[in-house]
């Protein structure tokens, strides 16, 4: 996939390279479980960005008196292997003919971090996952190696023809797992709200950034001619990320019971998808939008450029 990087997105995902690096990295860091002993569910691989998020240097710590031992480490991304002998699923009828697949297994889970450290957990307890969809669809889990392929097959396509300017914003996975140009993804998303200036100043909902990757979905855009939806098959983009913006004023309110806290805005919002070739859609968010967290978290709603601050005080610290 290396390749691919070429093509200078606004984030890219190298999630055939993780299937396969946590699959080896489990294999190596827990002999008993048998090669082969690992299947993998479409939704295994989650990614994200927090710009103060830290990393305890476990193995550093407990060799070394560390006077420091966290590391920033902003961007994160850990795929969820299932172990195949652990594997149950069930099938339930609903009313409205349709179907709810439930499956039970034992996880492994591998976190990839930004400075190039990889950490295997294996929780003692089993995971429980649900899905409701027709009842002829095959909700089995993958092999790791033919979900790799299919991810390659999406991120051939679509990346085959792209030519992106990079910014200054770039944070790297040395390993070349994951890459992200928060700069320009704060920006693109702020100029397609552009439009609604009239709204006023629209600030961030929060400085994080969750991405979506899956092959089972489909963004492909109604035909404006014929206002027909196209076949939703196979996916036209496999990752994207939302941001949220929102005006007017915010009342924070402190939740009974030491909770935290709860914000809304009374103004309206925006909610932004962004794909990695820098394309968006915009959606309306009612009232602005409503959170809830620890008092600090809920109260801040950064501008674009004090987002971009804070990841690049972070980036200039690995």
């Amino acid at each position: 996939m290396a390749p691919l990087c070429n093509a200078n997105p606004v984030f890219f995902v190298d999630t055939p390279a993780l299937l396969r690096q946590a699959e080896e990295a489990v294999y190596a860091e827990h002999p008993d479980i048998a090669e082969s002993g690992l299947v993998v569910a479409r939704d295994a691989i989650s990614f994200s960005c927090m710009p103060g998020r830290k990393r305890l240097r476990q193995n550093e710590a407990a060799s070394q008196c560390l006077e420091h031992p966290y590391v920033a480490v902003p961007c994160k991304a850990s795929v969820r292997l299932m172990v195949r002998s652990s594997v149950t699923q069930q099938v339930s009828a609903l009313r409205n003919g349709r179907c709810r697949f439930d499956t039970t297994y034992r996880p492994v889970i591998v976190d990839f971090f930004q400075d190039g450290a990889t950490e295997v957990r294996r929780p003692g307890f089993d995971f429980d996952a649900g899905r409701v969809g027709d009842c002829d669809i095959d909700v089995s889990p993958d092999e790791i190696d033919a979900l790799a392929q299919h991810h390659e097959a999406i991120l051939a396509r679509e990346f085959s023809e792209q030519e992106i300017a990079r910014g200054d914003g770039t944070i790297t996975h040395p390993h070349g797992y994951f890459e992200v140009d928060v700069e320009r993804l704060f920006r693109v998303a702020q100029e397609s709200t552009e439009w609604a200036a009239e709204k006023g100043d629209l600030r961030l909902r929060e400085s994080d950034l969750s991405f979506y990757c899956d092959a089972d979905i489909a963004w492909a855009a109604t035909n404006p001619v014929t206002l027909l939806i196209p076949s939703q098959q196979q996916s036209t983009s496999l990752c994207h990320t939302e941001v949220i913006f929102t005006g007017g004023e915010r009342t924070v309110e402190k939740l009974a019971g030491d909770k935290g806290c709860s914000a809304r805005n009374s103004g309206g919002g925006f909610l932004v998808r962004v794909f990695s070739d820098g394309g968006t859609e915009v959606s309306p968010v009612a009232a602005g939008g409503y959170r809830q967290g620890s008092c600090n978290s809920v109260a801040d709603a950064p501008s674009v450029e004090e987002a971009i601050a804070r990841y690049r005080e972070q980036a200039a610290i690995q």
